[in-house]
């Protein structure tokens, strides 16, 4: 047992360490749990195994969320943390088994919806709920936030397609220092991403602010895209 469990955390490298500090959520709470259900799991299945039952949990996080009552929202909700946790669990056993590849990886990577269309089902669930008018409105909300939270990565990934190279060579020029570990690195990613506050939305559904939860990641989107708009354009004209 100490053997086993000295691998698992053995195998739990410095740069996922780091990676983790950026949230404190997954760092403090879902990385120590992780470590014990990979413990559990290890002797039985394998990291694809647990990444596909993963994704499972997702759809019916969804299909909770989406269903509109208190109890479906709670339920919703604990399903979307249990996935974050599996996403966790995945990562440990391909590290501790040293089966990390490139197909893991994408599968992995697959699960980046699970963390977007939250927002649209709870849309659907809250709107279900409000009825007539202020469903529409909140069913819109939900719908543009999760296009939002969709377009900012997509706006980024287009920026490095055109200007990659270039900005890399920007950088190693001017000596300009990259943001990851700054405090308003940490502060940008635990209020965008929903894999660092998923709680915050088990919290909402259990006091009933849903609709402020909505509403505010709807308002957090919209600073998001617009400025991470600005400044890939801002970039981009820096270098023509």
């Amino acid at each position: 047992m100490t053997s086993a469990w000295q691998r698992i955390l053995g195998s739990y490298t410095p740069e996922k360490r780091n990676w983790d500090r950026t949230y404190p959520w997954i760092a403090y709470v879902l990385r120590p749990v992780s470590f014990l259900m990979t413990w559990l799991l290890s002797p039985c299945v394998t990291a694809n195994q647990v990444t596909l039952f993963s994704y499972l949990v997702a759809v019916l996080s969804l299909v909770f969320l989406a269903d509109g009552s208190s109890t479906s929202f709670l339920l919703g909700s604990s399903l979307l943390v249990l996935f974050n946790l599996l996403d966790c669990v995945d990562g440990n056993l391909a590290r501790l088994r040293g089966t990390s590849n490139p197909f893991g990886r994408f599968l992995d990577a697959l699960a980046f919806p699970a963390f977007v269309l939250p927002y649209f089902a709870l849309g659907i669930g809250l709107a279900r709920r409000a009825g007539p008018g202020k469903g529409e409105f909140l069913l819109g909300i939900g719908a543009a936030t999760a296009i939002l939270r969709l377009l900012g990565p997509q706006i980024r990934q287009l920026f490095f397609t055109c200007f990659g190279e270039v900005w890399e060579d920007h950088k190693r020029k001017h000596g300009t220092v990259g943001h990851v570990g700054g405090w308003y690195y940490r502060l940008y990613y635990n209020l965008t991403d929903l894999q660092a506050h998923d709680i915050v939305l088990v919290l909402a559904s259990l006091v009933g602010q849903l609709e402020a939860f909505l509403i505010t990641s709807f308002v957090i989107s919209v600073l998001d895209v617009s400025g991470v708009l600005l400044l890939s354009l801002w970039r981009a004209r820096r270098l023509l």
